[in-house]
């Protein structure tokens, strides 16, 4: 299975029930630049291991995060190097961006 992950903006008042919301869904949450105001938003890159491919899982990514005020800054698989050509920790990140 895939590993995807999707890249999300969001707003203080949204930032806290967003990412209940995506860990009750089994969502791994990475909360990037949390800046807890209103004029500010706060990354959070949302991954899962998931059967649905790229255009699917951005799809699922919009229905989930449609009911809060967030930008959806783009979604989908996560390529890992193999380990012996690339570095621990060093990824790329293949997905669909709006805008």
């Amino acid at each position: 299975m895939p590993r995807m992950d999707a890249e999300i903006v969001t707003n203080a008042p949204y930032t806290e029930p967003l990412i209940a919301t995506l860990t009750k869904l089994g969502f791994e949450i990475e909360v990037i630049d949390w800046l807890p105001t209103e004029e500010n938003g706060t990354t959070i890159i949302a991954a899962q291991f998931t059967e649905l491919d790229a255009d699917a899982f951005f799809d699922e990514i919009t229905r989930i995060t449609e009911p809060f005020d967030v930008t959806l800054m783009g979604a989908g698989e996560v390529i890992r190097p193999s380990p012996v050509i690339g570095r621990p920790g060093v990824f790329k990140r293949s997905y669909l961006a709006i805008g």
